[in-house]
């Protein structure tokens, strides 16, 4: 693979199978979260590289950190080893998407990978190592998102933008139900995911990019169009794959021989019976998913158990309502409280009525 294009900017990308090169035409001040000249750096480049070896820990990587190993990358691209940084991915780089945003003169063009089957992560959750004396385990996947603005900002803005593009990323995610490989949460990103910001030094001025700016509007829109295009090459995910049917079995987490038993009679229903379906199962979803939040009480799982226990025409309903009775019974050794444990005798008492 070796493909060049121009940006708006006149900046030069190069892609190959092992990075993407942004080569600047003059300097550029940049914002980036690498380890390598993270920070704020005044750059003649930037890039995204693709780790295609297996380390055990960050040691293990030629240069015995990610700051030593993008060091050697950018040497060998042919950047100064103080004017340059860089971002580290497991991702292809074919899976690269360039989305581009106009509003006058002012353009936003966003350059990302994209992969989370590996790791896709909510923010918040357990997390998979301690950092201790540069000890720790790299996890593959990563999004990771270089924003070129063709005007100057300050650094504040510059920050702000680094939001706006978090936001964006995660808005994108929820926009394809990608859910985090820990439970059955939305994902807010990956827990490597990184970003760059690429601003003029000499340029009309902007101080702000927060999403109810342009220029965070912008940002926003560019970082998500971007993300959503590299995770269709990279993951096969789209809008029609994630909101699938089948998608939407596996992701309520039943037992592998639930879930099999119920993939394997799909084919045998009727589109009504599927439509009606998929309906019930966003339900289920989002009902145990504001529970977990504590928006939604336990009596309201009871009554959405007895709705799919008498809906006839629900394809599965036994399933769903024994689903929806163990998440009642979870609320009431959790909670201990009296309308949870009135709820779980309710439908107890109503199978007893039933057997």
């Amino acid at each position: 693979m070796d493909d060049t294009r121009f940006l708006h900017n006149g900046c030069q990308v190069h892609v190959s199978d092992s990075s993407i090169c942004c080569f600047f035409p003059q300097p550029k001040l940049v914002l980036s979260t690498s380890q390598y000249n993270g920070g704020f750096i005044v750059a003649d480049g930037v890039f995204n590289h693709r780790l295609t070896m297996f380390v055990e820990t960050e040691r293990d990587l030629p240069g015995g950190s990610q700051a030593g190993y993008l060091e050697q990358v950018a040497g060998s691209l042919g950047f100064e080893a103080d004017r340059a940084t860089g971002l580290l991915t497991t991702a292809r780089m074919s899976s690269m998407a360039l989305s581009r945003e106009q509003c006058g003169h002012l353009i936003v063009e966003a350059v990302t990978t994209a992969g989370v089957e590996v790791n896709a992560a909510r923010a918040g959750e357990p997390a998979s190592y301690y950092e201790e004396e540069d000890r720790y385990h790299p996890v593959g996947g990563t999004i990771n998102t270089i924003v070129f603005v063709n005007a100057r900002m300050n650094r504040g803005a510059m920050a702000k933008a680094l939001v706006t593009v978090t936001e964006a990323k995660t808005a994108a995610l929820q926009e394809l139900n990608i859910l985090s490989k820990g439970g059955f949460y939305p994902a807010t990103g990956t827990g490597t995911d990184g970003a760059i910001i690429v601003t003029e030094l000499i340029a009309p001025s902007l101080s702000d990019a927060g999403t109810h700016s342009k220029l965070g509007e912008m940002i926003a829109n560019a970082v998500s169009q971007s993300v959503k295009q590299s995770l269709r090459l990279e993951c096969e995910m789209t809008s029609h794959t994630q909101g699938s049917l089948e998608r939407r079995i596996r992701d309520l987490r039943f037992d592998s021989e639930i879930e099999d038993e119920l993939l394997g009679q799909l084919a045998s229903l009727t589109k009504q019976q599927r439509d009606l379906l998929m309906i019930r199962l966003i339900s289920v979803k989002n009902i145990l998913l504001e529970h977990s939040w504590g928006l939604v009480p336990p009596s309201c799982l009871a009554t959405a158990v007895k709705i799919f226990k008498d809906d006839e025409r629900l394809p599965f309903r036994n399933v769903l309502a024994r689903l929806l009775t163990a998440r009642v019974k979870s609320a009431v050794d959790d909670e201990a409280t009296e309308v949870a444990e009135a709820a779980y005798s309710r439908i107890v008492s109503g199978d007893k009525k039933n057997s």
